[in-house]
């Protein structure tokens, strides 16, 4: 109702971006992140759940540049620094498992160890 009311204000677009998250529809998140961010580009409120719901859905490249330009627009988020980490690990580890994927199991078991190491 509040995006009926006042569709050009991004915190109505976040408020319901973060209530897709939570009910784990993350393309509708990724959506209304992208409605705000069209409202307000330096909104890095937006840019940071936005990577989150891409991180979600294994988006890891794309995830990383929204936790990027959070950190642009504000440098002293932990949140997104923390959340960048992880984007580019997992991107990282997913680079690896496409370059081994079709070599014979015995090749696997370094990046296996590596996922099974993963906080």
């Amino acid at each position: 109702q509040a995006i009926q009311a006042e569709p050009s204000n991004p915190f109505n677009w976040l408020k319901r971006c973060m209530v897709q998250q939570l009910i784990l529809r993350f393309d509708k998140s990724i959506h209304d992140c992208t409605k705000a961010i069209e409202k307000d580009e330096k909104f890095e409120s937006a840019y940071y759940y936005r990577g989150r719901a891409r991180a979600a859905i294994g988006q890891c490249a794309d995830a990383a540049t929204d936790f990027r330009k959070s950190l642009e627009l504000k440098p002293t988020n932990k949140r997104s620094q923390e959340e960048l980490a992880r984007a580019e690990n997992s991107e990282h580890l997913m680079q690896q498992y496409e370059s081994i994927k079709n070599r014979p199991c015995a090749t696997v078991e370094p990046v296996a160890e590596a996922l099974i190491q993963q906080p």
